[in-house]
């Protein structure tokens, strides 16, 4: 995993600012991001072990937590 992705969620996590909802939604949006790149790597042969998975994953552990589903799993959300 990145360490600025882990920080991402470790910040958005703890904002006290946020509802569940924002979190959500930001979380998602690191989500996104996170199956761009992914993308990219797939189709441009970059590392395969750039530890974009492990991002994915804590991405959605992240999510759990917030009780939101995340419903796009495997490679057919590529």
């Amino acid at each position: 995993m990145t360490s600025s992705t882990k920080a991402q969620l470790n910040e958005i996590l703890a904002d006290m600012s946020l509802t569940n909802l924002d979190k959500s939604a930001a979380i998602l949006k690191l989500q996104e991001d996170a199956r761009d790149l992914q993308r990219a790597a797939t189709e441009g042969g970059m590392d395969p072990d750039d530890g974009l998975n492990k991002d994915l994953r804590e991405i959605e552990l992240a999510l759990e937590t917030l009780g939101v589903s995340s419903d796009e799993t495997g490679a057919a959300t590529l």
